[in-house]
């Protein structure tokens, strides 16, 4: 059985700095898909839990008035929508990050501002 864990990918022509730096930008990536994964999570139970507070306290009252829950759904939504647009649709842009710095450095170590 072929051990997948321990197989380290590394194309022909490519040296060792530029593996790592993939290595280090997929990592990101993860850590922020996983970020957002955790705050869509908090997202549903939070936004569920006060739906449920608005229908206990409704139903007590005999009468439902304005659906409250929205306020907090809505804010926290929009948030939850940025986070997922440069998480998902915008990756790119870290790359673009990590290439600036370098371009900055490379400048600094030249001499030129």
């Amino acid at each position: 059985m072929q051990d997948y864990h321990s197989y380290t990918y590394q194309p022909s022509g490519e040296s060792e700095t530029s593996n790592s730096q993939a290595y280090k930008i997929a990592r990101q990536r993860v850590k922020a898909k996983l970020a957002f994964y955790g705050h869509l999570t908090t997202y549903i139970l939070v936004i569920a839990l006060l739906c449920g507070i608005y229908l206990m306290t409704s139903l007590a009252a005999g009468h439902f008035y304005y659906f409250w829950p929205i306020f907090p759904a809505t804010g926290w939504g929009t948030g939850l929508a940025i986070q997922a647009v440069f998480t998902f649709a915008a990756p790119r842009y870290s790359v673009n990050y990590h290439e600036m710095i370098e371009a900055e450095m490379r400048r600094m170590n030249t001499g030129r501002f």
